[in-house]
């Protein structure tokens, strides 16, 4: 479970940092068309839920959340590059090919480490040592991310940390 939380959050993340930005560059007229959309995209998320989980059970509610994600993040980008004017900013969002192998391979071990450590083993000592592996795992992507990213991200992410963090960091 703790190999998922991270790679699970983050559509709740992006979701909610693409929110903020359009709430923070919208007109009040580009509001209310854009809150129109978000009725439409639960009306459909509800249809998708109700059809998906009758069909497939609890796999089809997982997919109409997959299906909602995916449509949020379209318009989303959608939006970005027009704004933008250009595609830049939704190309720089892509992660690097090594990115995503990391990605992988974190996410391999750790759900080859719950097999392993948590059912074959199932004991206390497998949780913790499964719970270690999942944690060093994003921390490895974490550090990876960071060191691939340019300077401009780097500064955002100083400037939200606590000012003890960031003299560390300096």
């Amino acid at each position: 479970c703790s190999s998922f939380i991270v790679p699970t959050s983050m559509p709740a993340v992006l979701m909610e940092s693409r929110r903020l930005f359009f709430f923070s560059i919208m007109s009040q007229v580009e509001v209310e068309q854009h809150n129109y959309r978000l009725l439409v995209f639960s009306v459909v998320f509800l249809g998708l839920s109700i059809v998906l989980s009758y069909i497939l059970g609890t796999p089809g509610f997982i997919l109409a959340n997959i299906a909602n994600m995916v449509i949020r993040i379209t318009v989303s980008l959608r939006y970005i590059t027009s704004f933008y004017n250009s595609a830049d900013m939704v190309y720089r969002m892509v992660p690097n090919i090594p990115q995503v192998m990391l990605i992988v391979v974190c996410g391999g071990t750790a759900l080859l480490s719950k097999f392993v450590l948590e059912i074959i083993a199932d004991s206390t000592l497998g949780y913790i040592l499964h719970v270690l592996i999942g944690g060093l795992s994003v921390i490895l992507v974490l550090q990876y991310t960071w060191l691939a990213e340019d300077q401009s991200f780097k500064l955002f992410i100083k400037s939200i940390l606590p000012s003890r963090v960031r003299q560390k960091l300096e």
